[in-house]
C-alpha cells in the first residue's frame, strides 16, 4: 500500500491523475486510500493489500470514508 505523501499516477475516468496519498484508513476490515489530485480533488481507493490492486471506489462509498476520514482520523 502506498503510504502517506506517497506519489503516483492512475488513471481516473479515461484522465491520467497524478495524486498524493494524504491518508490510509482502516473501516472494519477493510482498507482505504484517501489521495489528492492535483487540483485538490479527493480520490478514495479500495487497497486491497497490493499497490498494483487500488480501485477507485463509488462516489457514495467515497463519501462514506470521507466522513469517517474527518469525523475520527482528521478532525
Amino acid at each position: 500500500m502506498y503510504s502517506v505523501g506517497e506519489e503516483f499516477e492512475r488513471l481516473v475516468e479515461d484522465d491520467m491523475e497524478y495524486l498524493t496519498c494524504i491518508a490510509n484508513v482502516n473501516i472494519g476490515d477493510r482498507e482505504y486510500l484517501i489521495c489528492e489530485n492535483e487540483n485538490g480533488t479527493k480520490r478514495v481507493f479500495d487497497a486491497g493489500g497490493r499497490e498494483e490492486e487500488i480501485e477507485l471506489v463509488e462516489e457514495e462509498e467515497a463519501d462514506e470514508v470521507l466522513e469517517v476520514w474527518e469525523d475520527e482520523y482528521y478532525g
